[in-house]
């Protein structure tokens, strides 16, 4: 639902000359974290009902046929615009999988990624662990829904769902869960907080802080999206790797 929301934002100010074409969302990712499953010895028990999920092999082809049906018509830019962490280590590859096949410059833009960089408006409005921590219906997510569809929030069944990661010495090499490409386990969502949630729900949340959130997000994505726009796709995507590395293209295999 944020997806869609931000997303409409940013392109309702899109300015006249960026021509954007936003395709149908797909509403049910890679969520292989949220399916609880415990294993024990004798057998796989579910523990969190209900989660909806594909498979890393379905996701990648999915999203990589709608991309050639893109590339089909002529169209050379695609955005990946993501708000769930589980897919994004595939969209990447994902990403890497469409500029290979079909010469097409793709972008991966996780929609919560701007605002939680170091010096932006949201920065100051969380706390640092909570930004490293928080990151499955945590403040942050709390906070966007409360602006976005407050009608949805429960603030009575809202708690704070530490992580069993903020436990850990910051300068340990085993950490259960870092943020990006940091050394970290293959966690599950219980493997943070037993209830699949996690986060400062209840005590960090607010929708002023939701509405300051969306705003950033938005301008965010209607920035790269003129920028993806305005992009020459030939300047940015060399089709002539050097082999051997230190020679020319035309050079002499051995």
């Amino acid at each position: 639902m944020h997806n869609a929301d931000l997303l409409h934002r940013a392109l309702a100010a899109l300015p006249e000359e960026a021509l954007v074409l936003a395709m149908p969302p797909l509403d049910v990712g890679v969520s292989c974290e949220h399916a609880g499953f415990a294993c024990t010895l004798e057998a796989m028990s579910p523990r969190f009902a209900g989660t909806l999920e594909l498979s890393a092999e379905t996701a990648a082809a999915a999203w990589c046929e709608l991309g050639a049906c893109v590339a089909r018509v002529g169209i050379r830019k695609l955005v990946l615009y993501n708000s769930h962490g589980g897919n994004h280590a595939l969209a990447e590859v994902v990403a890497r999988r469409l500029r290979k096949r079909h010469g097409m410059l793709t972008v991966l833009a996780m929609n919560l990624g701007a605002s939680m960089a170091p010096g932006s408006a949201c920065a100051n409005l969380f706390p640092e662990d909570e930004m490293r921590y928080g990151l499955h219906g945590g403040a942050l997510e709390t906070s966007l829904m409360l602006h976005l569809r407050p009608q949805l929030v429960s603030t009575s069944a809202a708690k704070d769902f530490a992580s069993r990661a903020a436990e850990q010495p910051k300068d340990a090499a085993l950490q259960l869960h870092a943020p990006g490409f940091a050394t970290k386990t293959g966690w599950l969502s219980q493997d943070l907080n037993a209830h699949g949630v996690v986060g400062a729900a209840a005590t960090l949340s607010s929708a002023e802080k939701g509405a300051t959130l969306a705003r950033e997000c938005v301008e965010s994505l209607r920035k790269l999206l003129v920028e993806v726009h305005a992009a020459d796709v030939d300047e940015l995507l060399s089709e002539r790797p050097l082999f051997p590395p230190q020679g020319d293209a035309g050079g002499e295999l051995r």
